[in-house]
């Protein structure tokens, strides 16, 4: 993920994927429910952060696509979502 260094970052994941326009929440909700938090982190100095899915060795998961999309914060500013991610599990 990048953006504004010191912003905030909040990662989701869905096995569903949805396009509604959410301004309130800074742009184009992309994951549909239900949704989970991955993570949260903080981009460096440099806007970056990265955050680990540890996904499980299930073998019925395979070939199964996952989505995720991320939305950046901070006190005093409008947050932004990004675009989503499609994951296929091999």
């Amino acid at each position: 993920m990048w953006g504004e260094p010191g912003r905030s970052v909040r990662c989701f994941g869905s096995w569903n994927m949805i396009s509604v326009p959410r301004p309130d929440l800074g742009g184009v909700l992309r994951i549909g429910s239900p949704a989970w938090l991955l993570g949260q982190t903080t981009l460096d100095s440099r806007g970056r952060a990265a955050l680990v899915l540890n996904v499980p060795n299930d073998p019925n998961l395979s070939g199964r696509s996952f989505f995720a999309q991320a939305q950046t914060y901070a006190s005093g500013a409008d947050p932004v979502l990004t675009d989503a991610l499609s994951i296929t599990i091999q």
